[in-house]
């Protein structure tokens, strides 16, 4: 009893409608990874999401070890259901089929002409119609063409299987990271913090840019990245949004633009000190208080009667929108310009703002699975054309002689539409060849 439930078990494991089902679960949480922000920090959301987001790690879904598990799943299912199909395809393509009996002739032509010539007229006229004849009887023969197109669902079988498992392979040993740097900074890259990195070398952004329409709005950020490994640079680039620096393996696009703000943090009786900032990312002071304060935007040149917009890019009257926290609530949004200290409301601590600097932010990805993805859908688009451009046809002829001349039975089978026409079309490619042969023996007849 239990051999037969484990056996009804896997049969359910490695069906296709299992297949079909993993794939739809795939795609899903696929796009669930496309619209749930990656790789960030929730505070603002509802406590449900938040267990959610951060137990189940939906922050780096294409990471996590139940995505992983699912890419495992369908890559064995669809490996045990391919396999499981090759013996019957290598039967149905390279064996002998089996001659029907009876067979409702389709087409019956007497050619003036002996069995053997006869045979090979037809084989020939076959032959140019692009099949493959083959000798059943002494005086039968059948011919096959388009016996790739089942092999081609195979193929889109195997595709699929290449790119789940060139994917599982992606997330199980590789990365994809996004990081911050301002002109001048420098972070290492080495398999401590980034596996799988291989030789550790550096990444130093020499200056960044943004590019502006003439409304004012960006066009586009440009970062001027060097790697240095063993004291020397190896590789060189100015980074833009579509137009990655790669070296490794790893890929460095331009993902995004922050402002890096850097402050003075004072406590009455002891030195200031320096903390930096992320713009729309709250900095705890006081964490027992819930006290925090968030940079919200850098306004070069403030107006107080639109405080939200700068008036020009030029530092005129620079303000910083910041937002302040209070028992982990927000207090209100104000504006402040350099270097005023701000009192946060029941602490002692004093906040002041004194310099802003652009930073770039740069997604670093690294995905050893990618070649193998991409091959799967090379092998893809083959394997659809494979599967739906090739017309199955199997031709029976059968030879009878009759007198001084030869009897032709002929029938046409095909998995497609339109198999009579083509049979016509051969009628009178067997009938135009037998004229040919006639012609030419006149012809050697009146020599």
């Amino acid at each position: 009893m239990e051999n037969k439930s484990l056996h009804h078990i896997l049969r359910i494991f490695i069906s296709m409608k299992t297949a079909l089902f993993l794939l739809a679960v795939i795609i899903l949480c696929s796009i669930a990874g496309t619209i749930i922000p990656q790789e960030r920090t929730v505070t603002t959301a509802g406590p449900v999401f938040r267990f959610l987001y951060y137990t189940l790690n939906f922050g780096d879904i294409y990471h996590s070890s139940w995505f992983s598990f699912l890419l495992f799943c369908l890559c064995l299912n669809l490996a045990v259901c391919s396999f499981s199909r090759l013996p019957t395809l290598w039967k149905a393509t390279f064996s002998q089929p089996v001659w029907p009996n009876p067979i409702g002739w389709q087409q019956e032509i007497r050619m003036n002409t002996s069995c053997e010539t006869a045979l090979a007229t037809i084989r020939l006229s076959l032959e140019k119609a692009g099949f493959r004849t083959q000798n059943s009887q002494s005086n039968r023969i059948y011919a096959r063409k388009g016996q790739i197109a089942p092999w081609g669902t195979l193929l889109v079988h195997i595709s699929v299987l290449l790119i789940a498992s060139g994917a599982f392979y992606g997330s199980v040993n590789g990365f994809r990271y996004t990081i911050q740097l301002t002109p001048g900074e420098t972070v290492v890259i080495g398999s401590s913090d980034y596996p799988g990195a291989g030789q550790s070398f550096s990444l130093a952004l020499k200056n960044f840019a943004t590019e502006r329409y003439s409304n004012g709005q960006v066009s586009d950020w440009i970062s001027s990245l060097e790697i240095i490994q063993d004291g020397k640079t190896t590789a060189a680039q100015d980074v833009k949004v579509n137009h990655p620096l790669s070296y490794q393996g790893i890929s460095f696009y331009q993902s995004s633009y922050t402002n890096v703000y850097q402050a003075r943090l004072r406590f009455s009786g002891l030195p200031d000190q320096t903390i930096q900032l992320q713009e729309k990312q709250p900095y705890i002071l006081d964490d027992q208080q819930g006290i925090a304060v968030m940079p919200v935007r850098y306004l070069p040149d403030f107006d107080p009667q639109n405080p939200m917009v700068s008036r020009s890019p030029n530092p005129v009257n620079p303000h910083i929108i910041y937002l302040t926290y209070a028992g982990g609530r927000p207090l209100g949004m104000n504006a402040i310009p350099m270097e005023k200290t701000i009192s946060l409301p029941g602490s002692p601590l004093e906040f002041i703002f004194h310099s802003v600097q652009e930073a770039s932010g740069l997604e670093v990805k690294y995905d050893p699975g990618l070649p193998v993805v991409f091959s799967g859908f090379i092998l893809m688009s083959l394997a659809f054309f494979a599967s739906l451009y090739p017309q199955r046809r199997t031709v029976y002829v059968e030879i009878r002689p009759n007198g001084n001349t030869a009897l032709l039975s002929i029938a046409m089978f095909g998995k497609t539409q339109l198999p009579e026409e083509e049979l016509q079309v051969i009628c009178q490619s067997i009938m135009s060849e037998e004229e040919n042969r006639s012609a030419r023996g006149a012809r050697y007849d009146k020599l």
